[in-house]
């Protein structure tokens, strides 16, 4: 569905049609908690993985000086905290029409 977001509804729909024995309110709950389980994953241990589709990790970032690009002022951005994806080789493949060999 190219050009469109995937948003937790659609996700529900998803699910629904995968399992049409759950209601609307149970995928609903279900994609909540996965959700809340993938935060505590990278609150406690800092990563998330997915196996054939990638890995989820925190990383901290430090305090630096940046520039509006519009009014091209100097402001300070402070350090935080940031998750960044890395998809499997798996995804990558399948992305790109190209066939994952494993090594």
């Amino acid at each position: 569905m190219p050009g469109k977001t995937l948003t937790r509804d659609g996700l529900k729909h998803a699910v629904q049609r995968a399992a049409p024995h759950l209601s609307g309110k149970q995928a609903a709950e279900l994609i909540e908690e996965t959700l809340r389980e993938v935060e505590r994953a990278l609150l406690v241990d800092g990563e998330m993985s997915f196996h054939g589709f990638g890995n989820l990790v925190m990383r901290s970032k430090r305090a630096r000086m940046g520039r509006n690009p519009k009014t091209k002022t100097s402001a300070f951005i402070t350090a935080r905290r940031v998750v960044s994806f890395k998809g499997s080789p798996c995804l990558l493949s399948r992305m790109n029409g190209t066939v994952f060999e494993k090594e």
